[in-house]
């Protein structure tokens, strides 16, 4: 468990440094400040993502078992663990909208869908779901290495992690609006 414990956390990395990419490009391409398109990298991406979501389950396998042969799961005591486990699950359900929002092929052609009310709530709701997710994920990655600043690196990641998602929000926004106009 100690290796696939470090191995999320390598690979929780590397899904902060290409969401972060794919946050930015995707927010410019939106605004129509870049035309092209990051496929690789969403693909890259999505692939660390299941990864990272794969090993986070087998992880969770123990404390789900040890609640359910008890009969207590220890919900306050263990808020941190449990926010995330039920922002990953909102995370994969809003992933898997995302990777449906922006285009329909038709004839081996895609073109873009419109990007009504629904669409525009649900891109929100999965940055603020990042944003919580990646706080507390850092924040309890740097408790377990002993790290005595954890305290000031959550929040200097916590902060960097907020403008990349507050920059998409605004990016969002201003898709949405053009398309409502």
């Amino acid at each position: 468990m100690t290796i696939l414990r470090k191995l999320n956390t390598i690979v929780a990395r590397i899904i902060i440094l290409l969401l972060i990419l794919h946050a930015i490009l995707g927010s410019l391409m939106m605004t129509g400040v870049i035309t092209f398109t990051s496929k690789g990298l969403s693909h890259t991406l999505e692939a660390f993502v299941w990864l990272h979501a794969l090993i986070s389950i087998i992880l969770s396998i123990p404390s789900v078992r040890a609640g359910i042969k008890s009969g207590k799961w220890y919900f306050r005591e263990n808020a941190a663990f449990w926010s995330m486990r039920i922002t990953g699950i909102a995370m994969a359900i809003l992933i898997i909208l995302h990777f449906r929002m922006f285009t329909v092929r038709v004839n081996g052609y895609l073109f873009l869908e419109e990007f009504g009310f629904f669409k525009y709530i649900m891109m929100l709701l999965l940055m603020m779901c990042i944003v919580i997710h990646g706080t507390l994920g850092i924040r309890s990655s740097l408790i377990k290495k002993g790290k005595a600043e954890y305290r000031e690196k959550t929040e200097l990641y916590s902060l960097s992690i907020s403008t990349v998602m507050l920059f998409c929000a605004v990016c969002t926004t201003l898709y949405f609006i053009g398309w409502a106009l």
